[in-house]
């Protein structure tokens, strides 16, 4: 007897796709401008938990990238220093204001 058919390739619906938390995701997603997008916002909280709501803006998760980049991954600095080199580029062209209060909230964080 046949076994019952099952949903094509076609009609099967797509798994959203989570990364999991490794220095190899967070390089590989920065964008090529030098920031991280809130569609990072996944990756980013499987490294720090929830972010408030406040908090979600393109600069703030590039941000707290680098800060987990510091303190976790100070090993491999040598790999990502061009990254964070980068990144604060964007950050100074892109965000008008200090960063001071930003930098401020990733302390808030406590990433260790």
């Amino acid at each position: 007897m046949a076994a019952a058919p099952t949903k094509s390739l076609a009609t099967a619906k797509a798994l959203p796709v989570v990364k999991t938390a490794s220095y190899n995701n967070i390089i590989s997603s920065q964008n090529f401008s030098g920031f991280w997008s809130l569609a990072e916002l996944p990756l980013l909280e499987s490294f720090i938990g929830k972010v408030k709501d406040e908090d979600k803006s393109d600069e703030m998760v590039t941000l707290l990238f680098l800060e987990i980049l510091r303190v976790k991954f100070t090993g491999l600095k040598k790999e990502w220093r061009l990254i964070e080199t980068k990144s604060l580029k964007w950050l100074k062209k892109n965000h008008k204001e200090s960063l001071d209060e930003l930098k401020q909230k990733v302390k808030a964080y406590n990433i260790i």
